[in-house]
């Protein structure tokens, strides 16, 4: 397979945002050094910065070597500068970073584009969306061309969120309900077989493929073994005054929350930001897994 367009995903690097946190720098030859300093002063880890910055940016190199003597069409844009717009006509997708890099580039795709992650700091990220790095990225990248690989769709959870905008999005890890800075949230929650009126700092659900991400650091998550099919949700700090929710955690097909509050908010894979939509009082979102996989590359 050659790819018609490519697009490159690179991440931001820790240094990275504390260049535009501090743009003085920029006009000294020496910046990197001095930036370095500043940092040190400020009691941070500025080796452990540096190296992340200097092993990111040669495997970046490495992925435009090889991308250029192949003569491939590809176009980079990083983190911030996605929008829709950027994936108009790209058949492969390469995040090259972390996998933070792999969950917001993934969050544009919504047919059959390829994704083909890159780790570019091995060390640093667990890699779990990433299949290649610098030292094997040739190898496997001249396994696509020649058609060695095979396509591992990989389940995404849906959120619709019946709003003024409708909005919709896609997450590979989780999706969280809830308030900023974990504030209460009352709400109904609606399962395959129960509902139950519920105040907490909010609920995160995924589904078995994701569960690596936030849910695999909340105490009360359950092993999926039996449920591979549904979404496990877990109440986040219920306020149940002792009286007990019958319903803190739990598998289920579909989730429904229909809001009783002002502005809560559903975000994707943890990004509060960009990704994020709005649920007003009465509002409701359904969630589900989706009938839109994210494609990935698969050389095993």
């Amino acid at each position: 397979m050659k790819p018609d367009k490519i697009l490159v995903v690179p991440k931001i690097t820790t240094l990275d945002e504390y260049r535009q946190q501090f743009p003085y720098y920029a006009r000294f030859p020496d910046m990197t050094s001095r930036l370095l300093d500043e940092l040190r002063k400020r009691n941070l880890n500025a080796d452990e910065i540096y190296k992340e910055d200097r092993d990111h940016y040669e495997s970046l190199a490495e992925v435009l070597r090889v991308l250029n003597k192949h003569g491939l069409n590809y176009e980079m844009t990083s983190q911030p500068n996605l929008t829709r717009a950027s994936y108009e006509g790209v058949n492969l997708v390469i995040p090259v970073g972390g996998d933070g890099t792999a969950l917001y580039a993934a969050h544009h795709i919504f047919d059959d584009t390829l994704f083909f992650g890159v780790n570019s700091v091995s060390w640093r990220s667990k890699g779990w969306w990433l299949v290649a790095g610098k030292n094997d990225f040739q190898s496997k990248l001249e396994k696509i061309l020649e058609n060695d690989y095979t396509v591992k769709p990989v389940r995404r959870v849906e959120a619709r969120v019946y709003n003024s905008n409708n909005d919709h999005g896609l997450a590979l890890n989780e999706i969280k309900f809830g308030k900023f800075g974990f504030k209460v949230s009352r709400y109904k929650l609606i399962g395959d077989d129960f509902e139950e009126y519920q105040m907490s700092s909010g609920i995160v659900i995924s589904l078995a493929e994701g569960s690596s991400g936030w849910l695999d650091n909340i105490p009360r998550a359950e092993s999926y073994e039996g449920h591979e099919q549904e979404l496990q949700f877990v109440v986040q700090e219920p306020r149940n005054k002792g009286s007990g929710y019958k319903h803190n955690q739990g598998f289920t097909r579909q989730l429904k929350i229909i809001s009783d509050d002002i502005r809560t908010i559903i975000s994707l894979d943890s990004d509060e930001n960009k990704f994020a939509f709005p649920i007003e009082r009465g509002q409701y979102v359904i969630i589900k897994a989706s009938d839109k996989p994210l494609y990935m590359v698969n050389f095993s």
